[in-house]
């Protein structure tokens, strides 16, 4: 059973986060300017320094930093004090450098020497550091009690006590502020009309697509198996036709060799009549009808030849053992039909390309129309009514066609 106070059942405790100690080096050149230092991955600019170890000296590890850091060589760094932040707490070191920075480019992207008149977008502890060295440098503390707690060890401190420090008298310095324009990130700052002008112009492109697509599925969905030339008309068998067929080939299928009943087998043309094929009882067998849509305009020496694994090459032979549609299915996938078979069928069935073209043209006059419609509600006549809708609509039916061929949409499958 889990114990624990009552009300804070199911809920994870959010555990906090202990500061860690970290050597801060102030480093000062002639006429108040402080070396900074900024990060990779960080806009802000920064104090030198590092983490100090369980057992380390601050000292030693504040001028270690600076060296790998900036590539300045400072000695004799001085304690003056330490800023208690949220995330670290700072012990403050004083020292003089010289020469140009040479940052190390695995952890530090570049540093500067910062004239402290100047405005400089630098992180928030940059600040509060440098408002304790001006205050150490006149024997004054400095408490902040708002957010933060900053701590000044007195000269009567348990700890050594901190030698005075000859320095440059405070020179104000302008604060930073993110509210400051010139200062603020390009993320913060607002979206001119070119932006705006180009997020619409990516939104009528995806809506103009996504409408093209849906035209296009709808010009081969509706219009499927679509013939070019007339269906051959249906022919009304003799009474009794079915029966004697059926007694042939012992009530089964031709193909699939399942026994069925009469009102589950269809007559079927071995050579189909738009093909030639005649009604002669030699031109017929019975077949199931899953059976016989697979076959479709197939002959059937053709019908036979593709699924040579299955059935047999003789016609009218029923085959060995019963087939099941799923071996017709894994045969269908695996081979394709005769070529004179698929030649009949382009020439039987409009192809997606014909279908799409014919499309376009009904799209593009359809458009046309409206187009008409809105500009002469509107007042236009002549050239202004007719000029504008045409090329509105020869627009969207080059639109829709680049839209297929780009697509794959118009290439011929085969049947």
């Amino acid at each position: 059973m889990r114990s624990g106070h009552k009300g804070s059942r199911g809920r994870r405790r959010r555990r906090r986060r202990t500061p860690y100690t970290r050597a801060t080096a102030v480093v000062f050149r002639q006429d108040n300017e402080v070396l900074l230092v900024k990060h990779h991955g960080q806009d802000d600019w920064a104090l030198p320094g590092g983490r100090v170890a369980a057992g380390e000296d601050p000292a030693q590890r504040a001028v270690t930093e600076v060296a790998e850091e900036t590539g300045v060589h400072i000695t004799d760094p001085e304690h003056v004090g330490r800023y208690a932040g949220t995330v670290a707490s700072h012990e403050i070191y004083v020292a003089e450098g010289s020469g140009e920075p040479n940052p190390d480019l695995r952890e530090i992207q570049d540093a500067i020497w910062w004239d402290t008149s100047q405005p400089l977008q630098v992180q928030p502890h940059v600040d509060a550091i440098l408002d304790i060295v001006d205050a150490v440098s006149d024997d004054i503390e400095i408490l902040d009690s708002e957010d933060e707690e900053i701590e000044v060890r007195p000269d009567n401190a348990d700890s050594p006590s901190v030698p005075d420090l000859q320095m440059t008298p405070p020179v104000e310095r302008p604060r930073t502020s993110l509210e400051d324009p010139k200062l603020e990130s390009d993320t913060h700052r607002p979206r001119n009309w070119t932006s705006y002008a180009a997020t619409a112009w990516a939104w009528v492109v995806m809506v103009a697509l996504l409408i093209a697509d849906w035209l296009i599925w709808v010009m081969l969905r509706t219009r499927s198996d679509e013939r070019r030339i007339r269906p051959t008309k249906r022919v009304s068998w003799r009474k009794g036709l079915k029966q004697e067929l059926m007694k042939r080939q012992d009530n089964t299928c031709g193909y699939c060799g399942y026994r069925r009943i009469a009102r589950t087998l269809d007559i079927d043309h071995m050579i189909p009549a738009v093909r030639g094929g005649s009604n002669d009882e030699s031109n017929l067998q019975v077949i199931c009808r899953p059976c016989n849509q697979r076959k479709g305009l197939q002959t059937d020496q053709e019908f036979r030849a593709r699924y040579s694994r299955l059935v047999p090459a003789a016609p009218l032979t029923p085959p060995k053992r019963r087939i099941s549609q799923s071996e017709f299915k894994e045969e269908t996938r695996r081979t394709s039909q005769a070529a004179s078979a698929r030649e009949f069928r382009k020439r039987r069935y409009i192809t997606p390309r014909e279908k799409i073209v014919s499309g376009c043209f009904i799209s593009g006059g359809a458009v046309f129309g409206i187009a008409l419609f809105g500009l002469a509600a509107i007042g236009a006549e002549g050239l202004l009514l007719l000029f504008p809708a045409l090329i509105l609509s020869v627009a969207i039916g080059l639109g829709i066609w680049l839209r297929a061929y780009m697509t794959g949409a118009t290439s011929e499958v085969e049947g």
